[in-house]
């Protein structure tokens, strides 16, 4: 209702400033961003970020909520990134922020609202219950399990930065004279190897041939004669403490004693890990908070015993008003944690380049405001697609029913990959590339039979779509000739959840998890494949995943939609039209979209086939397309493959349009012994 009337949105949330319940401010400021997302008017935008940052950021302490917080920071960082003209300290709108750390009871404060199942108890119609209800949910139950956790540590922000004993050990032995680096290097090594050999042992022992003698075992002492009387290992451990002597020899006594101690809490489990934030200071926190924010039996007990009913463990319900008590304490909490506590994302390591910047690097957010789909297509990856434009072909000859290999020998009726790659909508007769998709056709099981109960037959094609440069086309195409693609190494697209569709491709949200992408997987713009690839590729798809049975009840099924990587969007100066996954041009020209969005029918993303060959020209760059296919035969039951015709094959876009080859691969069932 919103979209496009920013003016009114500033409005609304002037009206609603000064109201005193935290969750409608929240989802005010949900709108707000939702709404800033799907403009791309940075007068308008910035009007309302400027309001914003007034309200909420000026300060320099904006309320400590979490989501709040977020969202409203959002908005600016949408109007900075439009390019509008506000005047605001950026400083003031990113984390950490100031806040002044809450009194957090003790065991003995919480105690009067610990549960007293004595009174209200689960088989009674004592509204007492939903006081109880309260307390069991934040100190024992599901919301305690599953909602309360944090990757916070107990170091405040001020502390000395943490660090892994590996960590503080390669600090210490950096300044390590030359002869103190050699004797360590040395004891590293023999140690490594004293480490090893018991593992090495076991590898053996695993891939002894069958008849071997097996080592004898000392029953009184449960060891390996084997083990104690191996000469290798002997030698090995005489080796280890040798070099140990050298070591301890060369070290200085400062540097032997800080090594020892380091030494010594590496072998501690407990010293691997930064000191996490005690959860029981959030649980007693919460507790008591939701009734601090004026939760009482007389208030809401009837309803929060009685109105609701109940759907046990279910996410997607209706829940009590104690509970959404418990969501406003919860994200007040963490965002108190934030301001004054150091971030360690991972468990283990360093967290030295760890730091909070936004409530995305863990679960805190729900609802995604820039998007209102509930769903896409019907088509799971379990189904045959349903017949649509972008993939007219109607795959029906299944060949004999009894005789399965004459059916997959067969390559003249395979669908042809060039008249799925290359379409023509027939609503406007313009041209569209499919760069990304998977086809499923199955033979189709009478109405009176089960269809795991006959034989039956599937086919499918998986495509995946990738930008190459225009002198390396050849290369590619000739090197794939030689491989086989089957088991999906090459590059698949990057997948996310944690942040909302209206973010990808500008927000800190999304620029965080490519940093992530790059760390752990390496440079994700452009990739060399394996198998002796010599070229580099760059998928054109980025998928963004929806999952259903969240607590915000705004999705009824998971779904991905494909997008077009941030390339593809740069370099055709694209904008999020704010309709799924549509993107359009400067002059509002549809160039981009994922049909299944709206539309039933196989899993795409199109191109407007005129504007990215444009694009491609310019910027001396081909597609190239990846294709794996299976025809299947199966008999009656789970499991029973009678034989399959693996496909492999690559296709490119050239001058002369396009061009590609399929190979075939037959695999028939061992026979039965």
């Amino acid at each position: 209702m919103l979209t496009g009337r920013l003016d009114a949105v500033t409005r609304l949330i002037e009206r609603f400033k000064d109201v005193d319940d935290a969750y409608i401010a929240e989802r005010l400021y949900a709108v707000a961003y939702g709404t800033a997302m799907r403009s791309h008017q940075p007068d308008r935008v910035g009007t309302l970020a400027q309001y914003i940052y007034n309200l909420v950021f000026k300060s320099g302490a904006p309320p400590a909520h979490i989501l709040l917080r977020d969202y409203a920071r959002g908005i600016i960082e949408r109007s900075l990134f439009l390019g509008a003209k506000i005047d605001i300290t950026e400083a003031n709108i990113r984390p950490p922020y100031k806040s002044q750390w809450p009194t957090i009871p003790n065991e003995d404060e919480i105690k009067p609202f610990l549960p007293d199942w004595s009174r209200g108890s689960h088989d009674s119609r004592d509204t007492e219950w939903a006081r109880n209800r309260i307390g069991s949910s934040v100190m024992n139950d599901d919301f305690s399990h599953y909602v309360i956790s944090t990757k916070w540590t107990s170091l405040r922000l001020e502390d000395p930065p943490w660090q892994s004993p590996d960590a503080r050990i390669s600090a210490l032995t950096n300044i390590f004279s030359k002869k103190e680096i050699s004797a360590w290097s040395k004891f590293q090594r023999a140690h490594d190897i004293v480490v090893q050999m018991p593992m090495n042992r076991i590898l053996i022992k695993i891939q002894r041939p069958p008849g071997n003698e097996e080592p004898q075992i000392d029953k009184e002492s449960n060891i390996e004669k084997t083990d104690a009387l191996d000469p290798e290992m002997v030698s090995a451990t005489q080796a280890r403490d040798m070099a140990l002597k050298r070591l301890d020899s060369t070290l200085t006594a400062q540097h032997r004693e800080e090594l020892l101690k380091l030494l010594a809490e590496r072998n501690d489990i407990n010293s691997r890990y930064p000191p996490r934030f005690d959860i029981r200071l959030i649980q007693r926190y919460i507790l008591k908070r939701v009734f601090d924010l004026g939760w009482t039996v007389e208030r809401f007990g009837e309803f929060d015993r009685f109105s609701i009913g109940y759907k046990g463990r279910e996410a997607s319900k209706a829940e009590r008003i104690g509970k959404k008590y418990q969501w406003i304490a919860y994200h007040e909490i963490m965002a108190f944690i934030a301001d004054h506590f150091q971030y360690g994302e991972h468990f283990s390591g360093d967290i030295n380049d760890q730091s909070y910047e936004g409530p995305w690097q863990d679960h805190f957010r729900d609802i995604d405001s820039s998007c209102t789909l509930r769903g896409s297509s019907k088509n799971s990856s379990w189904d045959a697609h349903s017949p649509a434009w972008w993939c007219p072909i109607d795959y029906e000859d299944w060949g004999n029913s009894n005789d399965a290999i004459s059916w997959l020998s067969r390559h003249d009726d395979i669908p042809k990959v060039e008249d799925i790659l290359s379409i023509s909508n027939p609503k406007d007769n313009s041209r569209w590339l499919n760069l990304q998709g998977f086809f499923l056709w199955k033979q189709p099981a009478p109405a009176d039979q089960d269809r795991y109960d006959i034989p039956r037959r599937e086919f499918w094609y998986i495509i995946n779509g990738y930008l190459i440069q225009e002198k390396d086309r050849e290369t590619f195409m000739k090197w794939a000739n030689n491989v086989d693609f089957y088991g999906r190494w090459m590059p698949d697209p990057v997948e996310e959840y944690r942040m909302f569709l209206g973010e990808y491709a500008w927000s800190p949200a999304f620029q965080y998890f490519q940093k992530q992408y790059s760390h752990d997987l390496g440079d994700k713009r452009w990739t060399q494949p394996n198998h002796g690839c010599t070229v580099k590729v760059k998928s054109v798809a980025f998928e963004y995943l929806r999952e259903a049975g969240g607590f915000d009840c705004s999705v009824d099924e998971s779904y991905r939609l494909r997008l077009p990587s941030e390339e593809i969007i740069a370099g055709l100066a694209l904008q999020w039209s704010g309709n799924e996954a549509e993107f359009i041009d400067a002059t509002g020209r549809l160039v981009v979209f994922d049909p299944t969005a709206q539309e039933n029918g196989s899993q795409a993303l199109l191109f407007r086939q005129d504007c990215v060959i444009e694009l491609l020209k310019r910027e001396g760059l081909s597609f190239c397309w990846t294709v794996l296919g299976e025809k299947m035969a199966v008999g009656p039951g789970y499991g029973n493959v009678l034989g399959t015709l693996q496909l492999s094959g690559a296709y490119t876009l050239g001058n002369d349009g396009l061009f590609g080859f399929i190979k075939h691969n037959l695999h028939k069932a061992e026979p039965a012994s």
